[in-house]
């Protein structure tokens, strides 16, 4: 019998690397349910709610209403889960996490590092939460420290080192408790990467995927249609303020969908950096599969091709 409204597991990130796709695929799993929206983000430190005024933290003693809320009514026999990937790099979130539910498992999904900082600067950039003109201007911002402090997930550089918050969540996290996935693998076998999670988790595993993968589009532009919709989806107007609590969650998410699968059909593809961008991304980030070998025995296979 569940005694508290806490997650089983969660998808903490990274971002940009298919925690979305993995998100629906298991969410159509009938013993899964997933928070609505499915990133809640309830599980950050202290400070971040001055950054993002937008989003709600709930004080301490409404955490669990708040989180009951997002489950809904899903019932004591299905595992519960969440994919807020700001946890990812968030110092407090793993402890957070594991301090409500001790018992608490992790997916987390890397991506190439370089080939992740550029989908994400873009999404940013399309979604209005990246002011930075060029990815270049991005990251020497942060190099310069101009981005200490910012949303976790607009410190692209910092977000992609991944040893380091794998690190966090290790330590908190029970032994066995901390599961890694390539995201190039998941992308080419999903049914195999399926199934792999649903072993870890402790579900059935699936004879065929329960549904069609689908992801947050990233897109190129930021001025054309595309762009409008995105804005759309993730900006902040009064009309979406208004309209959003009289629709019901379900026929929002069926929407935002559509919209998403709309926008990434024939979309353009991310440009490649420019020298500069290139040149910092290789000297921040090129240890980091080394790094993920030698501290967690974790060996990307498909890095070299993203």
């Amino acid at each position: 019998m569940r005694t508290r409204p806490f997650p089983d597991f969660v998808i903490p990130g990274a971002m940009k690397s298919g925690t979305t796709s993995l998100a629906r695929l298991l969410a159509a799993l009938p013993d899964v349910t997933f928070a609505r929206p499915k990133e809640p983000t309830l599980m950050m430190g202290a400070g971040y709610a001055a950054q993002n005024p937008a989003h709600v933290f709930p004080p301490p003693e409404r955490l669990e209403e708040t989180y009951a809320r997002a489950f809904g009514r899903a019932g004591d026999d299905t595992l519960w889960g969440e994919a807020s990937t700001a946890y990812f790099s968030d110092a407090q979130s793993p402890r957070m996490l594991a301090a409500r539910n001790p018992e608490v498992k992790a997916v987390v999904l890397l991506r190439a590092p370089a080939a992740r900082v550029r989908s994400a600067y873009h999404f940013s950039r399309g979604t209005l939460r990246e002011s930075a003109p060029t990815l270049e201007a991005a990251l020497e911002d942060e190099m310069a420290g101009g981005r200490d402090g910012y949303w976790p997930t607009l410190r692209h550089l910092d977000y992609s080192r991944y040893s380091r918050h794998l690190a966090r969540w290790q330590a908190q996290l029970r032994p066995g408790h901390l599961h890694l996935l390539e995201f190039e693998r998941f992308t080419r076998e999903p049914l195999a990467a399926l199934r792999e999670v649903c072993a870890f988790l402790g579900v059935p595993e699936p004879d065929a995927l329960p549904c069609a993968p689908s992801a947050n589009a990233t897109v190129a532009e930021v001025d054309g249609w595309r762009g409008a919709a995105m804005r759309g989806l993730y900006g902040r107007s009064p009309v979406k303020r208004v309209l959003k609590p009289l629709l019901p969650v379900g026929l929002r998410k069926g929407l935002k969908t559509g919209v998403q699968d709309m926008v990434a059909r024939g979309a353009p593809p991310v440009p490649p950096p420019g020298p500069r961008a290139r040149a910092i991304l290789e000297a921040e980030l090129s240890g980091v599969a080394a790094e993920l070998e030698g501290g967690f025995g974790f060996r990307p296979m498909h890095w070299g091709a993203a």
